[in-house]
């Protein structure tokens, strides 16, 4: 035995070293199979909750082509894969007021909501929401501003957002949203509609709200009819006893049955079904050859005709869905098909669909009519008004000389009476004038010798009664021209008047004729005719409606107008896109300091120390006394409003309606020293210098609510810090950069010119395609577009001393204003 065998030597030594070993591996095998328990249970965690599947159903309820642009319902979701995270917009739109005025107001809002919703993939489904939402409240407002107003107070809508497994909605109006969770119905959507929409459309939609979803939720967006015809508890019943597909055709058929318009949408949440893992035996059967001309091969198929025949008949034994009666109304609702009812023939189902086309494009056609018929009766009420308010006074004149003239006349014959030595046929100039009339004034002396050796010779005395008139013969020589004006305009009109039977029975024998061809023609050929005549009338009103349509736009009367001088030629080389302004307008002089110009509507207003002034009607409207001097100025479109800040720290909100200064609430954080103000939609953004942050303030009653910190990416501003807010923010924290921020993150910093920046001031607005720079120590204004690049550089030595910049895109039209003038100039970024 050798020395080194131990084992051999001490066999408890040997037991000893395997109890050990088996210690160890057991200890081993332990620690591993808890670090993968443990791995497996930290990937459980942040496994990604599965997105639910979604089912829309759209019910829409129009009794006939009149009903149908008083009511939509839509689901709305965007192909394109960035713009597939913002989910789907949904919707039921619906106006009581069938008026012609309130015809597709709800097609209308609902383009509007689409486009502005899919508009920026950028943004995150709740912003998108938002700007959709306040996309049409200004459309809205727009329709009130043109004198649409009868669709006030019965406009009702649901708005929603199908966003992951989340749903953002609001409504307006009676409209209603109810969700079934736990086998009972609750609405949702109870405080959101605003009391102030029929008085504000910009308050049409208000409050949004939010939650989360879960597996076997129902939602029903509705127009208020429905609530009308079932309670919830009805609801209730039928939506647990019926599947998805039954609950939804049941409401379909009820809505139908009972309505003549109603919109409803209904939202089914499922959990999505797993992918389909095949199985292992499947998966070694499929992999394992065999032979077909095997006898496993014919069992397997005999197998398969078997249960397919047992399939078929489960399926016969399956008795079809009967039919549900209304224990409350004693209504029979078929769901689904009715059996038995043969198939209507094609020709008559092309017959039907032709007919209903033709009544549709005549109705259309008329409809057509009705509109420049009413287009033509304010056009001749406003000729007929221009005429009377012009032409009043010769109207007055012409009345006073007929019946003067008719009085002259009248006398005459009275003094022929009197004179029978007068004969009838005697003419006019031959009438005797008597010396103390007014009329001998304007009779020669040569003509009064006349007269008086024509009374001697014919034995007639002097008349001694004055002939007031002379006789109605008179009038065909000496009535003015715009007497037979008068008398042929009537008698035209009158002959008119007669032929309007005439053309009406013609019309109504030449539409009979037509008819008649119509019906007697192949159905396409009646196609081809109808579309050709409905293209052609809506091709004649739109060359009308675009030639009455005026193409001017107001814009501010110059003052005066400034000679331009020559800019320095070294910029012009060296610069990119460098370019001369053109000479300059003074659109207003002011002799106190101007701090900003603002641009609100299509008006442009000048902002003082002491007050704001209207430049087109040259008012000033003074800030109230003991509010301190106005510092800075920003306006909000969506309210109408301007807001200016005085070095007092205090917000003052002014409108031109009013035309009065309302003192705002601010709260602002401790220390907070602002810089500078800007808005966007109902928010207002306050720049703070001191703590290098930008807050964001929500409108609220009397103000703004307390201030939310909008930065998320350190920024240090300096004492000429600017800032210009669109969707995204331009911040020019000193003289030299201008940067980017989408979402309070920092994006990239705008292309930079060859000569170092120097900012005097920031401007763009939402809406807006470009950001414009005044650097007034170059002599230039910069554009840029929103992605930072450097668009153009416009130079004039009228830029010296500026002090703001505003931009109007819509007439390229730049306003620059100094301490004490407001200056115009053209800008042209296209060449």
């Amino acid at each position: 035995m050798e020395k080194g065998d131990k084992s051999q030597k001490n066999p408890r030594n040997a037991a000893s070293l395997a109890e050990k070993g088996e210690k160890l591996s057991r200890k081993s095998f332990s620690v591993v199979y808890w670090k993968s328990m443990l791995e497996k249970k930290r990937q459980e965690k942040i496994r990604t909750v599965a997105e639910l599947e979604k089912t829309v159903t759209e019910i829409l309820v129009a009794n006939g082509r009149s009903i149908e642009p008083f009511v939509k319902v839509f689901s709305y979701s965007d192909e394109n894969i960035a713009k597939s995270l913002l989910g789907t917009l949904i919707g039921v739109f619906e106006i009581a007021d069938q008026s012609e005025d309130s015809a597709y107001i709800v097609n209308f809002l609902a383009s509007v909501a689409k486009k502005e919703y899919f508009s920026n993939p950028r943004r995150g489904a709740v912003e998108s929401f938002e700007a959709a939402l306040h996309k049409i409240n200004l459309a809205l407002a727009e329709l009130v501003k043109h004198g649409n107003i009868a669709w006030l107070g019965k406009f009702h809508g649901a708005l929603g957002v199908l966003e992951k497994s989340n749903l953002h909605f609001s409504v307006t109006g009676d409209a209603e949203i109810i969700l079934l969770r736990n086998g009972s119905f609750g609405e949702i959507s109870a405080g959101l509609a605003s009391v102030e929409s029929s008085l504000h459309p910009i308050k049409t939609f208000v409050e949004i709200s939010s939650g989360r979803m879960v597996p076997e939720d129902k939602v029903i967006f509705t127009s208020p009819e429905l609530f009308g015809l079932l309670s919830l508890p009805d609801l209730e019943k039928n939506a647990l006893r019926m599947d998805a597909e039954r609950f939804a055709q049941f409401l379909r058929t009820v809505l139908i049955n009972e309505l003549d318009m109603a919109g409803t949408l209904i939202v089914d949440f499922q959990e999505s079904a797993p992918a389909p893992v095949p199985h292992a035996r499947e998966q070694k059967i499929q992999e394992t050859p065999r032979n077909v001309f095997s006898q496993n091969a014919f069992i397997a198929k005999i197998k398969m005709q078997e249960a397919s025949s047992q399939q078929t008949k489960n399926e016969k034994r399956t008795p079809l869905p009967s039919e549900y009666v209304d224990s409350k109304t004693g209504h029979i609702y078929v769901q689904g098909d009715t059996p038995g009812r043969p198939p209507a023939h094609p020709v008559f189902e092309r017959a039907q669909l032709s007919l209903q086309d033709m009544f549709h494009r005549f109705s259309s056609f008329f409809a057509s009519q009705k509109k420049l018929i009413r287009k033509g009766k304010k056009q001749v009420r406003i000729f007929f008004d221009a005429l009377t308010e012009q032409e009043g006074v010769v109207a007055r004149k012409v009345l006073r000389f007929l019946r003067r003239r008719w009085q002259r006349g009248v006398s005459s014959i009275r003094y022929r009476g009197k004179h029978p030595a007068l004969s009838k046929s005697a003419s006019p100039s031959s009438l005797p004038i008597h010396p103390g009339t007014d009329d001998n004034m304007d009779v020669p002396d040569f003509m009064k010798e006349k007269l008086a050796t024509f009374y001697e010779k014919n034995g007639i005395p002097e008349p001694t009664v004055i002939p007031q008139e002379l006789p109605a013969g008179y009038l065909r020589h000496k009535a003015p021209a715009a007497v037979y004006r008068i008398q042929n305009i009537c008698q035209k009109g009158y002959a008119r008047f007669r032929s309007i039977p005439r053309m009406l029975a013609y019309k109504t024998r030449f539409c009979g004729r037509l008819l008649f061809r119509l019906h007697s023609v192949s159905p396409e050929r009646r196609k081809i005719i109808l579309i050709g005549g409905a293209v052609f009338i809506i091709a004649l009103g739109a060359g009308i409606f675009f030639s009455t349509r005026s193409s001017q736009e107001d814009v501010p009367t110059p003052i005066a107008e400034t000679p331009q001088p020559e800019a320095s030629a070294l910029f012009l080389e060296t610069e990119k896109n460098a370019r001369l302004l053109a000479t300059s307008a003074v659109l207003a002089t002011r002799e106190e300091n101007i701090i900003t110009s603002v641009l609100l509507d299509t008006d442009i207003y000048i902002i003082t120390a002491k007050g704001i002034v209207n430049v087109r009607e040259d008012k000033q409207y003074a800030l109230p006394a003991g509010s301190g001097s106005i510092r800075l100025a920003a306006p909000m479109d969506d309210l109408r409003l301007i807001f200016v800040h005085t070095d007092a720290e205090e917000l003052f909100a002014w409108s031109p309606i009013s035309r009065t200064f309302v003192k705002n609430t601010l709260a602002l954080p401790a220390g907070a020293s602002v810089r500078d103000i800007g808005t966007y939609l109902t928010y207002l953004y306050v720049l703070d210098d001191a703590n290098n942050q930008i807050y964001r303030f929500p409108r609220a009653e009397g103000g703004f609510g307390s201030a939310s910190l909008w930065l998320k990416d350190p920024v240090t501003f300096e004492e000429r810090s600017r800032m210009a807010i669109s969707e995204t923010i331009f911040v020019a924290p000193n003289k030299d950069t201008v940067q980017a921020f989408f979402r309070g993150k920092f994006v990239k910093d705008l292309e930079a010119p060859n000569t170092p920046l120097s900012i005097t001031h920031l401007f763009t607005h939402p809406g807006l395609v470009n950001v414009y720079a005044l650097d007034a120590d170059n002599k230039r204004i910069l554009v840029w577009s929103q992605n930072g690049t450097l668009i153009a550089q416009y130079f004039s030595e009228q830029l010296s001393g500026a002090l703001t910049i505003t931009v109007n895109e819509k007439t390229n039209e730049a306003f620059v204003t100094t301490s004490s003038t407001l200056l115009s100039f053209r800008l042209n970024t296209g060449q």
